[in-house]
């Protein structure tokens, strides 16, 4: 299996708001303020009347000579969502931007009990077809293909997702907290991608490394005895 990109990563931080929020009042736009000038962010309109969540998007955060993008930082009551080339990238910036507002505005995350959380899209290339005539996917290609006959080709697997809960919308946004913890594990065709190149894109509620391996792992299973 070989990564071909990484789409995004993104740390979910759980904190209580009561915990962090600063002794002296601090105004939503001063907060918004600040973090459009640290990273270069712009505020999104999707938030009314300066009520969470806050969303802010396409900054970037200088480390020496290194620029790390800041696809978005998203702000709920209860939690902070920072989102990046990768999980790697996403926990440096979430590592700074709660240095900057603990020293700079007198947040308190420093001292704060905080639970994290991952979620991952990648797209891969598996060595070799994981729906072939001798693999399980086969199989049910072919019991689905036969039962269902089209003019356009044979009858392909497209999708396949393990997760808990109801199904949640792909294109719910922004999403809640809630959601964000029942995103589902997904390997999915890329789509404008011929099916003869074996890519997929995947997304998993872990760090990006770990979503790797389990992905490795998935493909040893369904390439078994081939």
């Amino acid at each position: 299996m070989r990564v071909v990109t990484s789409v995004s990563g993104s740390i979910v931080m759980r904190v209580s708001g009561d915990e962090v929020i600063p002794d002296r009042a601090i105004r939503p736009q001063d907060l918004l303020g600040f973090l459009e000038r640290t990273y270069g962010l712009t505020r999104s309109q999707i938030a009314p009347n300066n009520q969470p969540p806050f969303l802010l998007q396409d900054g970037q955060l200088k480390i020496g000579e290194e620029l790390l993008a800041v696809m978005q930082i998203a702000i709920y009551p209860n939690g902070d969502v920072i989102t990046a080339q990768n999980t790697d990238v996403a926990e440096v910036l979430l590592k700074d931007y709660t240095t900057q507002l603990d020293v700079e505005l007198g947040f308190k995350f420093g001292a704060a009990k905080k639970t994290l959380s991952y979620l991952s899209n990648i797209v891969v290339q598996f060595d070799e077809a994981i729906d072939g005539p001798l693999s399980i996917l086969g199989e049910l290609d072919t019991i689905i293909g036969d039962a269902i006959q089209t003019q356009e080709g044979p009858i392909k697997f497209k999708r396949l997702a393990f997760g808990r809960g109801d199904p949640i919308p792909g294109q719910v946004f922004p999403m809640t907290l809630d959601m964000l913890d029942k995103v589902d594990f997904l390997i999915e065709r890329r789509t404008n991608e011929p099916y003869s190149e074996n890519k997929f894109f995947c997304s998993a509620p872990l760090s990006s490394s770990e979503h790797v391996k389990v992905l490795e792992q998935i493909e040893k299973v369904l390439l078994k005895g081939r």
